[in-house]
């Protein structure tokens, strides 16, 4: 994949078995060897789209390259709202991208009314027919869809939003009280849905007149899938690294190694799935010399913008779980690609729109509930089905970041604090080590602090405008805090955090260290957190306060072992923000 943005810097990826290394460069400090194809798409992309640049960061254009497919490039062009309004493919031979002429397959068109509803939507296929042609309407003064042809079934929603019926395609969906979908039927076939108390889906039952299916996910603490039985068997494990990278799916004999078991998944900057490859390598050369080395490749697949998949571009033969924005496919209810399970809601690609309103809603009145990432697909993901979030939060240094302050009138405020006495450690020495290296004082088994970073993520000095990256075993939980304040007296040593944009909370923590004399000090964390992002502010809300508990508590222990003293006093107050009275 590699793609321009609108202020021309380009972001190349060069390929092995679908994927490999990205490399950013700016104009004009481009390397001219093999770049000919990205000057002829800018060229390409002014020709197809009249395109104009807003300057902003927009992705002009996209190619993927798939072994399986060959090269392929999108072209995209937005509103001044940055929401896509059109796609455009361009077809690779004789080593260039050519002009089009006539029509061409995969494009899309789009429109939207002021609150961001899709209005029409005009879809072509691999032979450049049109498969889709929808104009949308809705209940008056509301977001509901009524209708996505002039002709056809009319959807029906609860009180609250919920869809409960999709005539056009014959379901009928009931929800649990915390707005999780329980089942959804259709003729002959009903699925089922169970969920833990976090609201992580924990069985999936796929019932017919004949036969009924259950695949059970069984989750560790934070939520995370450890194993994915069918039917009672073992049949998949995920394999981890800093996120989900494959799966494991099958049991090896002892004392063998069998092939073709692990599946790794290779991703665009989305999530997408692009590529599926397995652990079987396929050799080739002639005698006994080597000439290469391929992957196999289980299952590949190109999206629309809004992910649905591409036909003519599309190989799964592997039946892969999961696809786009790295989410699993609910291939029961409409078809193999055609519904995704976002952690709080169900989302449908076809029709570029969730089931159900957003958890969020009250916080971005200017957005449709039911839009999917506020109609930005190419430039950001939907995070588990709440809020939008661009792709590059996750590039950008430091000191790129956006400050989150808690508000003091809504935040929850923690008071923590122990007191040591007959510390073998001197004062000057506790301060020196938390000056030196604030990580060994703060990392626990819930959050790991890692060492001071200046604005450019290079190795810092502990001090004010210092960053400290917190990696906390939580989905979406992990981001940078700011060192906002540190001051040393003789008798204290305080340093304060604040968070980060890509952090899910909104917070300022104070740590203080104050000598008391005579091998006594105190240790003190207090803090004002509110919730910010969508993973914790629902159904997580309880379990993110729990795991801070956890966290501080655990700090405190670590510190009254350090000194080698014993623990005297432990104070732990949380005060919860009062509600205001209507």
């Amino acid at each position: 994949m590699s793609f321009w943005e609108e202020s021309r810097v380009g972001d190349f990826i060069f390929w092995r078995f679908g994927l490999s290394k990205r490399i950013i460069v700016k104009m004009p400090a481009i390397p001219m060897e093999g770049i000919q194809n990205d000057v002829s798409l800018w060229t390409r992309a002014e020709e197809t789209i009249g395109h104009l640049g807003m300057y902003n960061g927009n992705i002009s254009w996209m190619e993927t390259n798939l072994s399986k497919f060959g090269k392929q490039a999108m072209l995209y062009k937005y509103d001044q709202l940055n929401r896509i309004t059109k796609s455009r493919s361009l077809a690779f031979g004789n080593n260039a991208y050519v002009a089009r002429s006539g029509e061409q397959k995969y494009d899309e068109d789009y429109s939207y009314d002021a609150n961001g509803n899709i209005l029409t939507l005009n879809r072509k296929d691999d032979k450049a027919a049109v498969i889709d042609d929808f104009n949308y309407s809705y209940y008056a003064n509301t977001n509901r869809l009524l209708k996505h042809k002039t002709a056809g079934g009319a959807y029906e929603y609860d009180a609250i939003g919920n869809l409960v019926k999709d005539n056009s395609e014959g379901l009928t969906i009931t929800w649990t009280p915390k707005g999780k979908v329980r089942s959804v039927t259709k003729p002959d076939t009903t699925v089922y849905f169970r969920y833990d108390a976090m609201g992580n889906r924990i069985a999936k039952i796929v019932s017919t007149p004949t036969k009924s299916d259950t695949t059970a996910y069984v989750r560790d603490a934070s939520g995370n899938v450890m194993t994915i039985y069918n039917n009672r068997t073992a049949g998949e494990v995920p394999i981890y690294g800093s996120g989900r990278i494959g799966e494991y799916m099958g049991k090896e004999k002892e004392g063998y190694q069998t092939f073709n078991l692990r599946k790794y998944e290779l991703t665009n900057h989305l999530g997408n799935v692009l590529a599926v490859i397995s652990d079987k390598v396929n050799l080739y050369g002639h005698g006994n010399r080597l000439d290469s080395a391929r992957a196999t490749v289980a299952s590949a697949s190109d999206y629309y913008p809004f992910g649905l998949p591409m036909k003519g571009r599309t190989l799964d033969s592997a039946n892969y779980r999961y696809g786009f924005n790295r989410q699993e496919k609910d291939n029961e209810i409409k078809g193999n690609g055609n519904s995704y399970d976002f952690l709080f809601r169900i989302y449908d690609p076809r029709l570029g729109r969730f089931l159900s309103v957003d958890p969020l809603e009250k916080e971005y009145p200017w957005n449709s509930s039911y839009a999917f990432a506020e109609n930005r697909p190419i430039d950001g993901r939907d995070l588990e089905g709440k809020e939008w979030e661009n792709f590059m939060a996750s590039f950008k240094r430091p000191g790129e970041l956006k400050v989150k302050l808690p508000n003091v009138e809504t935040a929850q405020r923690q008071a923590y604090s122990v007191s040591v006495h007959n510390a073998t450690k001197t004062f000057a020495e506790v301060k020196s080590g938390f000056k030196s290296a604030p990580q060994d004082v703060l990392s626990n088994s819930k959050a790991k602090f890692n060492p001071p970073v200046d604005a450019e993520g290079k190795p810092s000095q502990f001090k004010i405008s210092s960053y400290i990256k917190i990696d906390i075993d939580a989905p979406f939980a992990s981001g940078y805090v700011k060192v906002i304040a540190l001051e040393e007296k003789k008798g204290s040593i305080s340093a304060t955090f604040a968070t980060m944009e890509g952090h899910i909370e909104k917070g300022m923590i104070k740590f203080m260290f104050t000598d008391k004399g005579d091998g006594k000090y105190s240790f003190n964390i207090t803090s004002l957190s509110e919730v910010d992002m969508g993973m914790a502010k629902t159904f997580a809300k309880d379990k993110s306060r729990n795991e801070q508990k956890a966290s501080w508590n655990e700090v405190m222990d670590n510190v009254v072992k350090e000194s080698g003293g014993q623990e005297t006093k432990r104070d732990v107050k949380v005060t919860e923000p009062q509600e205001k009275k209507e």
